[in-house]
């Protein structure tokens, strides 16, 4: 996992490159990852300050509207 943490450090200045990596490394391990952050400086309209950036595997909407969580 050293190694995951050292490429995504080199990578994190560019999103997209840091994306791709993610998802490699996620097949290569078989992780089944539900959610990677690829940048911890995002940004955002009307929010001051940094975001984290996150890209989804799974649709978490469809799970919540299917087991009637949080009022659906």
């Amino acid at each position: 996992m050293l190694l995951v943490h050292m490429l995504m450090m080199m990578l994190k200045k560019n999103m997209l490159y840091g994306l791709l990596i993610g998802m490699l490394i996620n097949h290569l391990l078989m992780v089944n990852g539900g959610v990677w952050q690829y940048s911890e400086k995002g940004k955002v309209n009307r929010i001051s300050g940094y975001v984290d950036t996150n890209h989804g595997n799974i649709n978490y909407e469809n799970i919540i509207k299917k087991g009637h969580y949080n009022g659906y």
